[in-house]
């Protein structure tokens, strides 16, 4: 509970920096999944107060933490990997590979960095087919598939019929 109290107070702080500050003064919860769940908030705050660098370390540390769901471990890789920052577009699709396997809940979140990651390095043709298959995958949101149809015209690239 005193957990809980001492979370929403740093959410409630004016400015991002305090925010981040104040969630990263609370103490580690033992439990593994609240120490997840504490470090993605703190990952978040961090990055609301262009702390990149420090969310990102935060959220391979998570990502690496076998003792932490791997629900948990997925979103921190996930986020980890849409910050902007030192490593290549290549290394950002090589760390989203295992996310993009069937049955994992961010897939289509994945496969569209991936997108975005080929578009980066030049690759057009390649981001496009990539696009079309979130498009045309069965379980798509509304959401991604707008997102990934904008991206499609952005390009220059035609909507087919999914």
């Amino acid at each position: 509970e005193a957990a809980g109290e001492a979370m929403l107070a740093a959410l409630n702080e004016e400015s991002a920096e305090a925010r981040s500050a104040a969630l990263a003064g609370i103490p580690t919860p033992e439990e593994a999944d609240r120490r997840a769940v504490l470090a993605l908030m703190t990952a978040a705050a961090e990055v609301e107060a262009g702390q990149d660098a420090q969310a990102r370390d935060r959220l391979d540390a998570i990502a690496g933490d076998t003792s932490i769901h791997q629900l948990y471990r997925d979103i921190a890789a996930l986020k980890s990997a849409m910050l902007p920052g030192d490593g290549t577009a290549e290394d950002r699709i090589q760390r989203l590979q295992p996310l993009m396997q069937p049955g994992n809940p961010f897939r289509l979140l994945a496969i569209e960095q991936k997108a975005l990651a080929e578009i980066e390095q030049g690759q057009t043709e390649s981001a496009l087919e990539t696009l079309q298959g979130i498009i045309a995958d069965a379980d798509v949101t509304e959401g991604l598939r707008r997102r990934a149809g904008q991206l499609i015209v952005a390009l220059g690239g035609e909507l087919s019929e999914g």
